[in-house]
């Protein structure tokens, strides 16, 4: 992928992206119909600050990006969620020191655990 904003090849995990990743090359098709410019107009951020966001990220790998409220509970919470966890994976942040964990699918609890019925008194 090329920065078009300072000529210069695009900071990502190229090893990760090898080795975790899936349709890198669509995805790059697709990033390229998105210039920043074109991306300040759809969320109202500059795109100098769009361009200043993207390169801190890609400096200061691993890092989290923290969601809540304010990503989980709009129309577009799960494209939103996705973006975040692309760019998790962009930048090799992905179960390593630093990075996003992603412990699994919870542990399911049967209703005998929740009764805890091992627990009351025999009265």
């Amino acid at each position: 992928m090329y920065d078009k904003c300072d000529h210069k090849r695009k900071l990502y995990d190229k090893e990760f992206v090898k080795k975790k990743c899936y349709g890198f090359s669509a995805l790059a098709e697709r990033v390229e119909q998105y210039p920043p410019e074109k991306v300040a107009k759809i969320t109202w951020i500059s795109a100098e600050k769009i361009i200043e966001i993207a390169r801190f990220l890609a400096q200061n790998r691993p890092c989290i990006i923290v969601n809540g409220m304010e990503l989980e509970q709009q129309r577009n919470a799960i494209c939103g969620i996705h973006a975040k966890f692309i760019l998790s994976m962009l930048m090799g942040s992905i179960d390593v020191p630093g990075g996003e964990y992603l412990p699994g699918p919870a542990k399911c609890v049967n209703e005998a655990e929740m009764e805890c019925s091992d627990r009351l008194s025999p009265k």
